[in-house]
């Protein structure tokens, strides 16, 4: 009698104990797959991207040391704007500010990304970024490396 309580219990517990584990592996599951599809979403969303390159582009000449009336990038002719050069002072103050760090973030560019991220964006090595630059080096810096990206860097 009380070996065969004992079993019924055991087995009981771990018939519990595969059940529980089937359904954490599934939710588990579930929820990688929705995080990929999400940021599946957000890498192919250009409406959004655009929005928030736009804001960290506006970020950016408001803290800019030529911007001495504080207006808005708007205010600026094309011409102008490509002439904007953001330094590694200023790069390291935007940094700092929680709102460059949050428009990132949105960007999917990785906080290991963001260590060294000026020498990064700094393609022509010459000391200060443009807004071009900063733009096209933030589009291509989205997302996870793929084969392409370790190929072209191994050329």
């Amino acid at each position: 009698g009380l070996f065969y309580c004992f079993t019924t219990v055991f087995m009981t517990f771990g018939i519990s104990n595969v059940i529980v584990a089937i359904y954490v592996e599934n939710t588990v599951a579930a929820a990688k797959f929705n995080e990929i599809r999400q940021k599946q979403f957000r890498l192919t969303d250009q409406r959004m991207f655009t929005m928030r390159v736009m804001s960290l582009v506006e970020l950016v000449w408001r803290n800019h040391e030529n911007n001495l009336a504080k207006t808005s990038i708007a205010d600026l002719s094309p011409e102008e704007a490509a002439q904007v050069q953001i330094t590694p002072e200023l790069f390291e103050k935007l940094h700092k500010m929680r709102e460059f760090q949050d428009i990132l973030k949105d960007l999917d560019i990785t906080e290991e990304a963001q260590f060294d991220l000026f020498e990064t964006l700094d393609v022509d090595a010459g000391g200060t970024l443009d807004l071009e630059e900063l733009v096209q080096g933030i589009s291509k810096l989205r997302g996870d490396a793929r084969r392409s990206d370790v190929v072209s860097v191994s050329l």
